[in-house]
């Protein structure tokens, strides 16, 4: 299993910028230093800046405010033991089509039509063209669109957004006996691109088998294991690479339910290769203590040996569609513990969930496992009198923590990403990082910024376009490189400034006229909140005066306008930007403790979830990076 970053809070003692001219234009340089920012003397508690930035290999700095004004801030890990959390993935989407192949069906656009209720569940009113039985039905459209598990694109965002998170190991769900031959290569490979980047902490994969539970372990043990393929891609636990299944053929033979199913006793080759721990049903009521409960159909979830299970929703009243068609009790995003029943105002706000975690960091287990990140389709079928939809229906009776497009967007991304550093970290609160530096001359050679420590990278330099069919083939995905592909910020003050150090890949594009999305600098002031747009008070840089190497400072209103506030210079050379902003253009006086994006090239930039998606934004969407002074 992997190491847990170690951090410890210990008590010290006190002891810019872009052109507008072509891409290898190089602006006049500032040639003002920043001298040395020595803090004044007080009772300051630091953390160390290796333990806090780690060079940038860290989420200890990722924080973020959601669309209700919730907000998680920056944190250390706990020091006492180690703490994972694993999350179920689904790799489905565009690989059981079968004969509909031709069309996207999606529950939340059928049930607003004005019989919508009737056409999916009702044996009466059947209409093959718009809700045909057999169909796999989308809940709602992820904000990727009706992506197919196999866009390599959209893997590296879910391996962004997880690692960001906070999450140690996918869970892949082959419960069904499926494989999924053409998608898991892709998802590991993604992987071991990312350790051998540096990420370490990019989640790991575990496969959690059940039908045909002894036939699929040999398969993934003879196509991956055994050849030592994506062995970096591996999550460990007790010193071994982790499966989820049976080795007892007596119990898989039952689980699987199949008389004429007859398994064959694992090899001592492959029980001695993997740690084991057994898949678990909900059906069951039973707390296994070497199991990986996938759902609880109970409140509050039981410990099943070092793991508890959080779920986004969850299903006791089977089937989910029967919420809507019955009113069963499933706990849906909004069923309060406390009365006892769903309430639709609360789905957005994830209060089922939220219950859930609540006991989990309460039972403080070693394992967390979470449902689920990206399931998104279930099939309809004919049960009881009615048409049915089991694991998920709509957007109130769904488990996927996945952004979507339009309701709850990315709510329940984080509060994944909230819940995480309440159970596995401790607050950074009010303490600093001494990051003081002296001397650094804003000019070309920029070797002094190695001296500064407070760096920040996003997970992944991977820059290729998005090109690939959606859930069906008739659909297809595109979305161009970003033209700057933005990877690594360094940040410092001096008494009086603020100073960004920003890298690309590649030589930095020019700026055109009227351009005022490019190389944008996103700044909230102290405080976490929903202040200003989206939580950030101010922009840099929407208007970069060549001539004058000043860019303006802006002071953001709710609808993304602004108003200037002060004068930042800019220096450009290559594919480093540099930034010197006045702290009185930012209202900071004194040491400085921010929270920052750095966008460029985001196709609708008034909207805070196309940062997810278009240009490059660093982090993505609405995660901040923490700067600490």
């Amino acid at each position: 299993m992997k190491k847990a970053l170690c951090a410890v809070l210990s008590l010290l003692m006190l002891l810019t910028l872009p052109s507008c001219g072509g891409d290898e234009e190089t602006t006049a340089p500032d040639t003002s230093e920043i001298t040395e920012y020595v803090p004044p003397e007080d009772d300051t508690v630091y953390i160390s800046a290796k333990d806090y930035y780690n060079n940038g290999y860290s989420n200890n700095y990722v924080v973020g405010v959601d669309k209700l004004g919730r907000t998680f801030d920056a944190s250390i890990p706990k020091t006492d033991k180690e703490r994972q959390v694993g999350i179920f993935y689904f790799m489905t989407l565009g690989q059981h089509l079968g004969k509909y192949s031709d069309k996207i069906y999606d529950t939340n656009k059928i049930l607003q039509m004005e019989n919508g209720l009737e056409l999916l569940f009702s044996l009466d009113h059947l209409d093959e063209d718009i809700a045909p039985a057999g169909a796999p039905y989308f809940w709602s459209e992820p904000l990727f669109g009706y992506y197919n598990s196999t866009d390599v694109w959209v893997i590296r965002r879910h391996l962004q957004l997880l690692s960001e998170a906070g999450v140690d190991f996918l869970v892949f769900d082959v419960t069904n006996a499926v494989t999924y031959d053409a998608v898991y290569p892709l998802i590991m490979r993604e992987i071991c691109a990312l350790k051998e980047q540096g990420f370490a902490d990019v989640p790991e994969a575990v496969f959690y088998t059940h039908s045909y539970s002894t036939v699929i372990i040999n398969k993934l043990y003879n196509d991956v294991y055994s050849k030592g393929l994506y062995k970096d891609a591996w999550y460990y636990y007790e010193g071994k690479p982790l499966i989820v299944g049976y080795k007892n053929v007596n119990k898989d033979k039952n689980a699987t339910g199949a008389d004429s199913y007859n398994p064959e006793k694992l090899s001592k080759e492959i029980t001695d290769f993997f740690s084991f721990k057994l898949p678990e049903w909900p059906s069951e009521y039973t707390t296994y203590k070497n199991s990986l409960p996938w759902i609880e159909w109970q409140y509050p979830s039981p410990v099943h040996g070092d793991v508890i299970n959080v779920a986004v929703a969850s299903h006791p009243a089977i089937p989910m569609s029967r919420s809507l068609t019955q009113g069963a009790k499933n706990f849906g995003r909004g069923w309060s513990v406390t009365e006892q029943r769903n309430i639709s105002e609360d789905a957005e706000k994830g209060t089922y969930v939220q219950s859930c975690w609540d006991v989990a960091i309460a039972a403080d287990t070693d394992i967390v496992m979470f449902t689920g990140w990206n399931e998104w389709c279930a099939t309809k079928y004919e049960y009881d009198g009615e048409y049915v939809l089991t694991d998920l229906c709509d957007p109130e009776f769904s488990r996927d923590a996945e952004m979507v497009n339009g309701e709850y967007e990315d709510n329940f991304y984080l509060q994944l990403c909230d819940n995480i550093r309440r159970y596995k970290n401790t607050p950074v609160g009010d303490a600093r990082v001494k990051t003081a530096v002296d001397s650094i001359p804003m000019i070309e050679d920029t070797t002094e910024w190695n001296r500064v420590k407070a760096v920040f990278r996003t997970v992944g330099r991977d820059n290729s376009p998005r090109s690939s069919i959606g859930a069906i083939p008739s659909i297809t995905y595109t979305q161009p490189a970003a033209r700057n592909n933005i990877y690594e910020i360094r940040v410092t003050e001096s008494e009086d400034h603020l100073f960004f150090y920003i890298k690309t890949d590649d030589v930095i594009t020019a700026h055109e006229d009227g351009d005022t999305g490019w190389m944008n600098v996103f700044i909230g002031v102290g405080e976490l909140a929903d202040k200003g747009w989206c939580g950030y008070e101010y922009v840099v840089n929407r208007n970069p005066n060549a001539s004058s190497y000043k860019t303006d400072v802006q002071k953001l209103n709710p609808d993304f306008t602004g108003e200037q506030t002060g004068t930042a210079v800019y220096f450009m050379s290559g594919n480093i930007l540099q930034l010197k902003i006045p702290k009185t253009a930012l209202g900071i006086e004194g040491r400085a403790s921010v929270y920052f994006k750095v966008a460029d090239g985001i196709d609708r930039p008034d909207d805070i979830m196309n940062y997810y998606v278009s240009g490059r934004s660093v982090p993505m969407g609405r995660l901040s990076f923490r700067y600490i002074g």
